[in-house]
Formats: structure tokens, C-alpha cells, sequence
């Protein structure tokens, strides 16, 4: 863990039809909010860091599902909506509210960790190279291909840490991650706590 901080904005998700009201830390990168349909609640569960996985529910400890994921991100304060999981109704919207908190930001994966990444388009940072998007790995890292010869298809992949680049990172700089290409993940495997790695 680091020195470096970044805002979290306060939210939180009401029902227009039963009341049912949840507030929750948002735009952190590292919260996510789930709807449990078996304990009827919209809960922020720990995720788990550097795997597209989804986590238990905090409440109920039951597997949530990429169905259960609530895309606040996404969301349009005060328009976009969702089904309640307490009256059923699709009347739960987001509303972003004022409060500014800090909170610590940074852990990284080890060197010699596997890791999952989306591969998508030309990185900004690095013209050339493929964007990798770790979930979990703060806003002042990325990571890089330690290969870019015969770089991986669009999607999802696995990733072995390669190394690390040492030293603090300071503002407007970023801290390099270099990975080495495993394999695709599958599907079936990606949104599964149980799957192998």
C-alpha cells in the first residue's frame, strides 16, 4: 500500500416505489455494487483484485454472478434505473451526492502472478502496443507486454507479472507492469471463484 490517495464519491440507489435506500462509496475503481436477490439487498463486496471475478455476497455469502453486477459507473443520475431487489419494481435509480472522502490506492500483484487483462485497442499511453485493462490495479499503473511481436487477440486473457518498475510514483507519472501472454480465458471459467489457475 501506498501514500497515494484518490476521491470517492458518495451514491447511493433508491427505490421509487418501496423507499428501499443504499448509500455507497463510488467512483473509486475498487467498488463494486451487486443486487443479491437472496438476501433482497444491493451490496459493495470485496472484489478480487487483478481476476474478472465476482465476489460472495457479504451478506448472505452467496456466489453473485455477472447478472447480479450493477454498472454504476454507467448509470445516469436521476435517469437511468434499475429493478429493485426488494419490491421488484425497475424504479431504483442513482443519485451522486456531495461528500468527498479519500482512500488509500495501490496494491499490486507480485512479480510471478497470474493476472487476467481485456485486451482491447492501441494503448494512448504506449502508440503501438495493445491497451490491457487489469481490474483492480490502480489509475497510476499499466501494464505492458514484455512481447509485443505477436501480441494477443481482443478479450480476455491470463497474464504472468514479469516485473515490476521500482520507485514511487509520482503525480503525472506511471508505474509500468510488464506481463508476459498465458492463454485466453474461457468463458465459462472467467465468472467462476472456483475456476483454476
Amino acid at each position: 500500500m501506498r501514500d497515494n490517495k484518490f476521491p470517492l464519491f458518495e451514491a447511493s440507489l433508491t427505490c421509487r416505489g418501496c423507499g428501499y435506500e443504499v448509500y455507497f462509496d463510488h467512483g473509486g475503481g475498487g467498488t463494486a455494487v451487486y443486487s443479491c436477490d437472496k438476501c433482497r439487498e444491493i451490496c459493495t463486496p470485496q472484489i478480487v483484485p487483478f481476476y474478472f471475478r465476482n465476489p460472495a455476497c457479504p451478506g448472505c455469502g452467496g456466489q453473485l454472478g455477472k447478472e447480479d453486477r450493477v454498472l454504476t459507473g454507467h448509470m445516469r443520475p436521476s435517469i437511468d434505473t434499475i429493478r429493485c431487489p426488494r419490491c421488484k419494481s425497475d424504479r431504483m435509480d442513482l443519485m451522486s451526492h456531495c461528500d468527498i472522502s479519500f482512500i488509500q490506492e495501490g496494491i499490486l500483484p507480485a512479480v510471478g502472478q497470474t493476472i487476467h487483462a481485456s485486451v482491447t485497442q492501441e494503448s494512448p499511453i504506449y502508440p503501438g502496443e495493445p491497451y490491457l485493462f487489469v481490474p483492480g490495479l490502480a489509475s497510476g499503473e499499466i501494464a505492458r507486454l514484455a512481447d509485443i511481436s505477436n501480441p494477443p487477440a481482443s478479450g480476455y486473457h491470463r497474464f504472468r507479472v514479469v516485473s515490476i518498475q521500482q520507485g514511487d510514483v509520482k503525480p503525472g507519472k506511471l508505474r509500468r507492469i510488464t506481463v508476459e501472454h498465458i492463454g485466453p480465458i474461457a468463458d465459462d471459467e472467467m465468472w467462476n471463484n472456483d475456476a483454476p489457475l
